[in-house]
């Protein structure tokens, strides 16, 4: 995983559900400056359609670099050359983390899913 989450009670609160999931938080990184992004659900109650509010905070900070150190990482400890890649990303990094991230991810010969989740109006355009 590679995320950014701020030096706050919900970025203490990840890490210790990461590691019960058995995820690798080492490119997950605390950022002292903004917080933890969050997100509100609302469900109308007689339609049951919902609607989700995000604040991402912190993830708008992951850096192209950190992005092509953790790839380069997962590429180098590849053993088998048979081993499948997966690299999933959504766009709750910046623009620019995310398709740097794919294009080099395509480029070592991993799979790419890109979820384009949350919409931005910029990927309509």
């Amino acid at each position: 995983m590679i995320g950014r989450v701020g030096a706050d009670t919900f970025g203490d609160a990840f890490f210790p559900v990461l590691a019960h999931e058995g995820i690798d938080c080492t490119y997950v990184e605390r950022d002292t400056t903004v917080g933890t992004g969050v997100a509100i659900i609302i469900i109308g109650a007689d339609s049951g359609q919902n609607m989700i509010v995000p604040a991402p905070l912190a993830n708008l900070a992951v850096t192209v670099e950190a992005v092509e150190k953790a790839l380069h990482t997962v590429q180098a400890q590849r053993t088998q050359p048979d081993e499948t890649a997966i690299f999933l990303v959504q766009c709750e990094t910046s623009k620019i983390s995310y398709t740097t991230g794919l294009k080099l991810a395509h480029a070592m010969g991993m799979i790419t899913i890109l979820n384009a989740a949350p919409i931005r109006a910029i990927l309509w355009m």
